[in-house]
């Protein structure tokens, strides 16, 4: 009896470690969220939300690390600013996910290290804001990860903030885009 005991207790825990275990390979993705948009303007301070679209593709090594390329777009939001209209922010952003998995759990904690450029349009049509001047950024973030038992599927919740823009142009202003998202990967 007590080496039953012990086989299905090695057994459980082998199947449980099996079923959380990561999986690699390239991956695919999108998500939603809050786009958080924070504007200095003459040493002024103003924080407006809105929608936020990301698309992303890349390659997950192992469930604790991996590199990706995106694409984010953060929508319009009416400025209180005078002489800025309707403000929204693209961002193209190379990034590095090292994390941190927690045992016998579908769970990784993992940081976002990368670089991005950020392009803010400060009024003109959403066409006309992929061509505005970018600024290149570092950017940082955290979040939480969970692989879905047997499947190539992720969810993850992540905080990411993509570092101040430049001007366009707008002496005195500054916009910070960040973003609260809700992802959504599959791994091949």
């Amino acid at each position: 009896m007590k080496y039953l005991k012990t086989i299905l207790s090695v057994s459980l825990v082998s199947l449980a470690s099996s079923s959380f275990a990561g999986v690699s390979g390239p991956m695919l993705g999108g998500g939603m969220g809050v786009g958080i948009q924070s504007m200095t303007y003459n040493d002024n301070y103003k924080l407006y939300g809105s929608p936020s679209l990301h698309v992303f593709t890349g390659y997950q090594f192992a469930d604790f690390i991996g590199v990706e390329a995106g694409y984010t777009y953060i929508g319009q939001v009416a400025s209180s600013i005078s002489g800025v209209s309707n403000v929204s922010s693209t961002i193209y952003d190379i990034a590095f996910t090292p994390g941190i998995p927690i045992p016998l759990s579908p769970f990784t904690i993992y940081g976002r290290l990368g670089v991005d450029a950020v392009s803010v349009n400060y009024g003109t049509n959403w066409a006309n804001q992929m061509f505005n001047t970018a600024s290149t950024n570092f950017e940082l973030g955290a979040g939480v990860k969970m692989t879905i038992p047997f499947s190539r599927a992720i969810v993850r919740l992540e905080y990411v903030n993509y570092g101040a823009s430049g001007t366009n142009g707008y002496n005195s202003l500054s916009v910070t885009p960040s973003v609260v998202a809700l992802n959504a990967a599959y791994i091949f």
